[in-house]
């Protein structure tokens, strides 16, 4: 009967720590929305820290104006964001301090 009770006490507690690992880190997605008139090629967020977190997170891909692009599984966080158009010598890069991603968030990007 002891043996019975351990055998499902160390099962329980195997389903809880997978339970657990399977969980991992809360993500947000970042809903981009361009309504200016340029074409956007790259995304760059950076932590509170002020460290770049990774590479433009649009990869080849771009925010065509008038369109809207969703950036899915951040890491739930507050971060700085750049957005950067192609067309860098015509239209000014928009920034956006302290962009709250801690839930799933709608950013409109604007002409200047």
């Amino acid at each position: 009967m002891k043996t019975n009770r351990s055998i499902l006490t160390l099962i329980a507690l195997l389903v809880i720590l997978l339970g657990l690992a399977a969980c991992g880190p809360a993500t947000s997605d970042l809903i981009v929305v361009n309504d200016s008139s340029a074409d956007f090629c790259a995304v760059y967020l950076s932590g509170a820290e002020g460290v770049d977190i990774g590479g433009n997170l649009l990869g080849s891909e771009q925010i065509a104006a008038g369109n809207t692009y969703t950036i899915e599984g951040i890491e739930a966080g507050v971060y700085d964001a750049r957005f950067v158009p192609c067309d860098t010598a015509s239209f000014e890069e928009n920034t956006y301090e302290n962009l709250d991603l801690t839930t799933d968030i709608e950013y409109t990007l604007f002409d200047e």
